[in-house]
């Protein structure tokens, strides 16, 4: 029987090492066989070896959370409360809700902490609510720290795993700049952000350990976790937008997932999650060509309206394509009861 790839006389000696000292019982007991002995030892690996060598599922609904030890209380001029899985934001008088998307920022190299450093200062010129960082900002907790740490202020900083982080790391990271006094939540935890008018759902990793940079220690999501997210958007009554990481899968010259080359690269099971979600707004990472798409638009909203966006990525790598040259892409969007804006935040690339 395979064991998560490992098969025959590996899996063997895996039982063996992970049961090695496991408490005795009467099968393992002085005056066992030896082959009594093994043969437990191997069903108990059996038991234990999924846990240790699957990678971290962690988009469920149904999961238990520790209540984080620091927890903002304010978003802008408006209140923070959390609940479980949600965050709930208070009233800013008739403003409508503002929020910056950012993704794949990747390392903390010096060109992307200082491109991640000026996107900071223009958001202190900005009245946002909400800045969403939608995963790839490093594996390790010190490159997730350093990227995530000019994303902090005023605002709400949603911070998601994507396809980068260690979820041990990420999570170590958002914890230790919550404690430093940053108003941060961990996006691996939040699956929705509600105002008065509008519902944010949020779907962390991917669905594939094979798309994850980090492994078997970064996260995944699970068909079910998707689906039930996707439920759980759809039964408000309210502007609906679906973050992730992931790119759905779309069609067309003007999809979203385009990627270089012409290659659509959004996951096909994720979109059915997303139109079972009757979402208004779509925002995902993973395509850095983005940054060339057009710079702004809107979107009325109605019963079936939708509109697909990726951030492009904050690496300041230089993209090029038809439109021009870029290097590094974010979006700024306003969400009244009405009516959605957006405007592409796109860095130039310095020439030397």
């Amino acid at each position: 029987m395979p064991l998560n790839g490992w098969h025959g006389p590996a899996a063997a000696l895996l039982a063996i090492v992970v049961c090695h000292g496991c408490k005795s019982d009467p099968e393992t007991a002085p005056g066992a066989s030896a082959g009594q002995a093994i043969a437990a030892s191997f069903e108990r690996a059996l038991a234990t070896a999924p846990t240790l060598l699957e990678p971290h599922s962690c988009a469920r609904l149904d999961q238990e959370l520790d209540e984080p030890a620091t927890m903002p209380t304010t978003a802008g001029d408006r209140t923070v409360t959390i609940e479980g899985h949600t965050v709930r934001l208070g009233k800013a008088g008739k403003r409508p809700l503002s929020l910056v998307a950012v993704g794949d920022a990747r390392s903390a190299d010096p060109a992307t902490l200082a491109r991640l450093t000026s996107l900071g200062v223009n958001l202190e010129q900005m009245n946002v609510d909400v800045v969403i960082a939608l995963g790839g900002f490093g594996a390790l907790k010190a490159d997730i720290v350093a990227t995530l740490k000019p994303l902090l202020g005023p605002w709400l900083l949603v911070a998601i795993p994507g396809d980068r982080e260690r979820i041990a790391d990420h999570r170590a990271a958002v914890e230790e700049l919550a404690s430093a006094g940053g108003s941060i939540v961990d996006g691996s935890h939040v699956r929705l952000i509600e105002t008065d008018t509008v519902a944010i759902a949020t779907l962390p990793g991917s669905a594939h350990v094979g798309q994850l940079v980090s492994g078997i220690e970064g996260c995944t999501y699970q068909q079910r976790d998707a689906d039930a997210i996707a439920d759980e958007l759809a039964a408000h009554d309210k502007v609906r937008v679906w973050v992730s990481y992931t790119a759905p899968r779309q069609r067309g010259d003007d999809a979203s997932d385009l990627a270089a080359g012409g290659i659509h690269i959004g996951d096909v099971a994720l979109a059915t999650a997303v139109d079972r979600s009757k979402a208004h707004l779509v925002l995902h990472a993973q395509v850095d060509v983005a940054a060339l798409r057009p710079a702004k638009g809107e979107l009325r909203i109605t019963a079936n309206s939708r509109v697909f966006l990726a951030t492009g990525a904050a690496e300041p790598a230089p993209v090029v394509g038809a439109r021009g040259v870029a290097a590094g892409s974010s979006l700024f969007v306003t969400l009244s009861k009405n009516r959605v804006r957006w405007r592409r935040m796109v860095a130039k690339p310095v020439m030397p």
